[in-house]
């Protein structure tokens, strides 16, 4: 069972799958990319594309699990790829947490093995299959970061950095945003 799932999750986890694909974890493409069985995803996609759709209790998407691998492998790039042919936009869609599938694979490259290749790839295909990603802006508690931001942070490769500059060169001097506020009366 994955892990960093909430109770309801769980349980969902622990019921079978309905004949249609979706049951136990959801549709067929989010299992199948929280348990990382990247092989299988490609054919999935292709079967019932809907299911990029569906969001689990933290508004995350098969994508954005694909995109929190520590570790990205050939396998993994086939995966993304099917997900993003199928439905490009999907790279902006945000998490509860405000988080794109874009700002998971910006992030993951600080925690990850070093093999930069692999991951320089799946970020340059998520830019560009959905440029607009890169302005999506994830907000924390006092301050609001692109993706761009995050691969400062985070000591992200020159190459990552690079591609993000080539898209959209006005990153380099853009600056945090607070997050905005609405006022409770």
């Amino acid at each position: 069972m994955p892990r960093n799932h909430n109770k309801r999750d769980r349980r969902r986890l622990q019921r079978p799958a309905a004949a249609d694909g979706v049951g136990a974890m959801g549709p067929t493409i989010y299992r199948l990319a929280a348990d990382r069985d990247y092989v299988k995803i490609p054919e999935a996609v292709a079967k019932r594309s809907q299911d990029l759709q569906w969001t689990d209790s933290y508004g995350s998407t098969g994508l954005h699990l694909l995109c929190q691998a520590r570790h990205v492998t050939p396998d993994l790039l086939l995966a993304v790829q099917a997900c993003l042919d199928a439905y490009p936009a999907i790279v902006k869609w945000a998490n509860a947490a405000t988080w794109t599938s874009l700002h998971f694979a910006v992030y993951q490259d600080s925690c990850a093995d070093r093999d930069e290749s692999l991951r320089v790839e799946l970020i340059r295909m998520l830019l560009q299959a959905c440029p607009d990603a890169l302005g999506s802006r994830a907000t924390s508690s006092y301050k609001s970061k692109t993706a761009f931001h995050m691969a400062c942070e985070v000591d992200a490769s020159f190459e990552i950095l690079k591609l993000m500059l080539e898209i959209d060169p006005s990153l380099a001097t853009a600056t945090y945003l607070p997050p905005k506020r609405t006022r409770s009366t």
